[in-house]
């Protein structure tokens, strides 16, 4: 996910959000992501558990979430395909 704009954020203020289970902030589930997160840095998520098991071509809805506002900041749907 790469910031495309706005001021800069606090990493460890924005939650990832799979399926409607919080599973970390950004500061602790993203690679490439500084304090602050700035516009042009993109936030790289790989192996993120969040309880559940999905299957090839099942879509999971992901979201990234400003605490404490609850505000949502980025909202995306993506599938799954198995390797």
């Amino acid at each position: 996910v790469t910031k495309t704009g706005g001021g800069d954020l606090d990493p460890s203020q924005i939650v990832l959000v799979v399926d409607g289970t919080r599973v970390g902030t950004v500061s602790a589930n993203a690679t490439s992501v500084n304090d602050p997160w700035r516009t042009g840095t993109s936030a790289v998520f790989e192996n993120i558990d969040n309880g559940q098991s999905y299957t090839d071509g099942q879509n999971v809805d992901i979201r990234l979430v400003h605490d404490p506002s609850g505000n949502s900041i980025y909202e995306t749907t993506i599938t799954v395909r198995s390797p």
